[in-house]
């Protein structure tokens, strides 16, 4: 039997105004261990919520495409944000058949999104995305909510 790695990952995203100032944070966690490979927060002087929502998401798997991958590695990221979740698991699919990717409102971050994650599932076991609900005391929900809230009140 091989052994499979399992990262999960939390990512959230929020901005103050919509559009307004705002910011993306992510965690990646061992998921035997529950230990912290790499979390970050990103700072973006205007952006609208799904903005950093995705970019959240993008940035996670940015990370794990350059430093992570392996063969035996299952992902699962875990996001508040229905938009990610449904747009990440089904709509991007849809739209890239039909052409619309690209046109989409924030048709340049689908585009690259959609090319990292079909770049990662051709090197890795699986990739899965789950909606979770915020704001309810999950631990790294709330550990990521708190890099974004901490980093647009910085700036």
């Amino acid at each position: 039997m091989i052994n499979t790695n399992k990262y999960v990952i939390y990512t959230d995203g929020a901005c103050k105004g919509n559009p307004g100032r705002g910011a993306s944070a992510y965690v990646i966690l061992d998921a035997l261990e529950n230990n912290i490979i790499k979390s970050d927060s990103i700072y973006y002087p205007k952006c609208t919520n799904n903005y950093a929502e995705l970019m959240a998401v993008y940035k996670a798997l940015e990370f794990v495409n350059k430093k992570l991958l392996n063969e035996n590695l299952d992902i699962i990221i875990k996001s508040d944000s229905k938009y990610c979740v449904d747009g990440c698991s089904t709509w991007m699919y849809n739209w890239n058949k039909k052409g619309t990717l690209s046109s989409r409102v924030n048709g340049d971050i689908w585009k690259e999104l959609f090319i990292l994650i079909q770049i990662i599932k051709n090197k890795i076991h699986k990739i899965e995305f789950i909606l979770i609900k915020g704001h309810s005391g999950i631990e790294w929900n709330e550990y990521c909510d708190t890099l974004v809230n901490k980093i647009i009140s910085e700036n």
